[in-house]
């Protein structure tokens, strides 16, 4: 795991969760255009649609094309707290879509002093930034809300961009070890697709809306035992206008919605001297309605337990098994294994195998036929088995060495 802390979050030059992310090793974003456009992570070679994203340990990809657009994300930079960046398969413990690896973007938690922060940057092509954050948690109660505003005029022709975010979350403390805690996150935004420069688009408009609801319960039962519980919603919505002067886009305007409810319950046992048991059950219902295709429903649910193992001061292993059903593709197994080692002079040694797989989309599945392309409905989902092997050196107290072999072999890649 790589870790981007709130340190270098704060003191970096870039301006979008995608270039904080691209400075990772392994990590590669892809963006397609001016400020505000498409912009997609990819983690040692897997497709966007095999990374699977969170915020505070919630899955945010879309149902309906299994990915998520970074340049979306209904939260403000100045709200991260830090970004953690799994390399590898991790469907053992995540499910679906974490082939390649998993981004994890955790938010800012509320101070026992009041904090307010206000920012504002102007630059090149009429490009504004401007957020405001504050946070208290003044006894039991906690609160914090945020405010975010970004706008540029463009380097093209029909290159303009203007976005809306707004935060809100609170909590209470209703013991020494337990809290409940809502928060919902909004994001609106408007951007000119311009289309390639030797086939401009000048009069292509995207429009996107974007909600985060949560409901979250934490309680410490006893000193070994942790439960953690989390109920969410999503909403996307996204307007394309193919406008009327365009040489490539045409059509009438396109309007896809997609929504998911579900809910997660973990539960982590300290289970004597040597294990340290998690284990929980996910549940998911998942509605799209496009105007490509219609409405379509699916539900899916999991079931999964890890165990990590300390079988010498100097030798931990963990194993892990998921099981996931779904109401239109085939159940899943998929099991990981893991040791690691750590040896003299402050060396580590790693080494893990796991399957991992990346579910069909509801795109996939039901895409009309066109003479480019057609969905599928007897789709099956994509399957990978991960190895990889890892030494890591700390050198002195400023400086460490890391190095890693990972191989991938996956089946059923599904062409687009």
């Amino acid at each position: 795991i790589a870790v981007i802390t709130k340190e270098e979050i704060q003191n970096s030059p870039d301006r979008s969760v995608g270039e904080l992310i691209q400075r990772t090793p392994g990590t590669l974003v892809t963006k397609y255009g001016q400020t505000g456009s498409l912009s997609l992570p990819q983690i040692r070679g897997a497709s966007a649609g095999q990374v699977l994203i969170l915020v505070d340990g919630r899955r945010i990809n879309d149902a309906q094309n299994g990915l998520f657009d970074l340049s979306a994300l209904p939260v403000a930079r100045e709200e991260i707290e830090r970004i953690e960046i799994l390399r590898g398969g991790a469907s053992a413990l995540y499910g679906a879509d974490a082939v390649g690896g998993v981004v994890n973007i955790i938010t800012k938690p509320s101070t026992a002093k009041p904090y307010t922060q206000a920012s504002a940057s102007y630059g090149r092509y009429d490009t504004q930034q401007d957020s405001v954050v504050h946070r208290w948690k003044p006894g039991p109660f906690r609160y914090g809300f945020s405010f975010a505003r970004e706008r540029s005029g463009g380097y093209r022709e029909n290159g303009d961009y203007e976005g809306w975010i707004l935060g809100g979350q609170a909590g209470l403390e209703l013991g020494p070890q337990t809290e409940i805690g809502v928060s919902a996150r909004y994001l609106k935004k408007e951007i000119g697709v311009p289309g390639p420069l030797q086939f401009p688009d000048p009069d292509d408009r995207q429009k996107d809306d974007n909600t985060l609801l949560d409901v979250n319960f934490r309680s410490q039962i006893t000193p070994k035992l942790k439960l953690h519980f989390t109920g969410f919603y999503n909403y996307y919505r996204n307007t394309f206008d193919a406008g009327s002067r365009g040489t490539v886009s045409f059509g009438p305007p396109s309007l896809n919605k997609s929504n998911a409810a579900g809910g997660d319950l973990q539960v982590t046992y300290g289970w004597g001297d040597s294990h340290l048991l998690t284990g929980g059950f996910e549940g998911i219902e998942d509605r799209v309605n496009s105007s490509a295709f219609g409405v379509r429903r699916a539900t899916r649910g999991a079931v999964y337990l890890q165990d990590e193992i300390e079988l010498l001061p100097s030798l931990t292993a963990t194993l892990g098994l998921r099981y996931d059903g779904h109401s239109i593709y085939e159940e899943q197994w998929n099991p990981r294994f893991g040791l690691l080692w750590r040896l003299p002079w402050e060396t580590r040694l790693r080494a893990s195998v796991g399957r991992s797989f990346r579910a069909p989309t509801f795109n996939d599945l039901y895409w009309p036929a066109s003479p480019w392309t057609a969905g599928n409905p007897n789709l099956k989902p994509e399957t990978a088995w991960n190895y990889e092997l890892g030494l890591e050196k700390k050198l002195d107290q400023w400086a460490v060495a890391k190095i890693a072999g990972f191989y991938r072999e996956v089946e059923n890649l599904i062409n687009w």
